[in-house]
């Protein structure tokens, strides 16, 4: 059985979370949890159900030793997926635990340990993503944004951000929980911001009630 334990949480670095993964990666989402994953690594989230737990499991498997450098494609994440017969139906606690066993089951097979230390966190609910919640661009007059469930980014039109020294003048949500109140209303209404300019953008997110900042480049 799997039990995460006080001394057992780690916290994640913000690289590992869900929506600073590679293009490349792939998910297993269901009702109770989503599964993000790539050759180097799995994280397994606890999402957001009925029973309205305010803290969330997450569970992160590092591979990139194991799949990478002793060059053992066993312990790669597609195919420690395919052995832990993972599937959207589980739940957080027994796709931990199937993964688990997954990795014992490689390690035996090719009579090694592998020393997979899995780093375990929980996080208060609303910092999990639902599993309907990806990512929304929207576009202004003469700017777009990316809203996302605890973040969300705008830059000027005149932004250039390929410069060895970038330019930018960026808008950004002060905390998860404005980030949250837009994404809701640009869920419910993709065009909101449609009739909305570069030069109108911070006065309309004040007048929403929308805590933002504004950050600039070194040279704006």
């Amino acid at each position: 059985m799997f039990e995460v334990t006080a001394e057992g949480i780690q916290k994640i670095a913000y690289e590992n979370t869900y929506y600073a993964w590679r293009s490349d990666s792939k998910q297993i989402i269901g009702d109770a949890i989503r599964i993000t994953y790539d050759w180097d690594r799995i994280l397994i989230e606890e999402l957001p159900t009925e029973e309205k737990k305010k803290k969330l499991g997450k569970a992160y498997f590092s591979l990139y030793y194991q799949s990478n450098v002793m060059r053992k494609h066993q312990y790669g994440g597609p195919n420690l997926i395919r052995q832990s017969k993972i599937d959207q139906n589980d739940n957080y606690i027994s796709a931990v635990t199937k993964l688990n066993d997954a990795i014992k089951d490689v390690d035996i097979e090719l009579n090694q340990k592998s020393d997979i230390r899995p780093e375990y966190e929980e996080v208060y609910y609303l910092k999990v993503p639902p599993s309907d919640a990806g990512a929304i661009k929207a576009n202004g007059i003469d700017f777009s944004i990316k809203s996302e469930w605890t973040k969300f980014t705008s830059y000027s039109p005149d932004s250039d951000l390929q410069l060895a020294d970038p330019y930018y003048t960026v808008y950004e949500s002060s905390s998860p929980t404005s980030a949250r109140k837009l994404y809701k209303m640009l869920k419910e209404n993709p065009n909101l911001l449609s009739n909305v300019n570069w030069n109108n953008l911070g006065d309309w997110f004040t007048s929403n009630g929308i805590k933002y900042e504004i950050h600039f480049s070194s040279w704006s």
